[in-house]
């Protein structure tokens, strides 16, 4: 199956291209209808020494979220590729899929950008200019309904986007211990499944229901 976008997710220690760093990377194949086609997801290793430093130093809240996640369990515990094996490889899958470059889907993409450039430019550069950001597909949707529906619309949103990811997840078989909240394979997964659930809330309320 031809795949229309490219998904994209990474974790990282903070919000600072220029001073944190990428932890791990996902990428996903979906169709025009953003039917996931294939997903992946690498953990980048670092020196032991030095990403304990590098954990001393996250934000106690980025800290505690990928603990929780698993994510530094997984660094500090497995033998993982570093920053430029896990670049070539995710390049390498992306030529097997397609020769050409394809929108990147995600959420909030203007961030993921700015970590490519900084450390995975070759990867970047695979990837179309044009991007479908999930959280703007949102708020494009929400926009055209009356302003005291969107409270309700934005949980019927949320709900139908959380059943559209676990049914992508169940369907592809992905492992328990990276199909979870803010891993780089779920979230890509759900920002696909974001923009799904967006899409068809407008479609579904009927024209009579939209903001004038």
């Amino acid at each position: 199956m031809k795949p229309a976008y490219i998904g994209l997710d990474i974790e990282t220690t903070g919000l600072d291209p220029h001073n944190d760093s990428i932890l791990e990377v996902g990428v996903g194949f979906f169709d025009t209808n953003l039917n996931l086609i294939h997903v992946t997801s690498q953990v980048i290793g670092y020196d032991q020494k030095y990403f304990t430093k590098m954990v001393h130093s996250m934000p106690e809240v980025v800290k505690e979220m990928h603990t929780k996640n698993g994510l530094i369990d997984d660094i500090l515990t497995s033998d993982n590729p570093r920053r430029r094996e896990v670049e070539d490889s995710l390049c390498d899958l992306i030529d097997e899929y397609t020769d050409e470059q394809l929108p990147m889907l995600g959420s909030s993409i203007t961030f993921d950008r700015s970590f490519l450039d900084e450390y995975m430019p070759k990867l970047h550069q695979r990837f179309h200019y044009r991007s479908l950001d999930a959280t703007s597909a949102k708020f494009a949707a929400l926009s055209q309904f009356h302003e005291e529906n969107q409270p309700e619309i934005e949980t019927a949103i949320s709900d139908l986007s959380e059943s559209l990811t676990h049914a992508m997840i169940e369907e592809h078989g992905l492992s328990k211990d990276v199909a979870i909240p803010h891993r780089a394979a779920y979230d890509l997964i759900a920002s696909a499944a974001l923009v799904k659930s967006s899409m068809a809330m407008v479609k579904s309320l009927g024209f009579h229901e939209k903001a004038q």
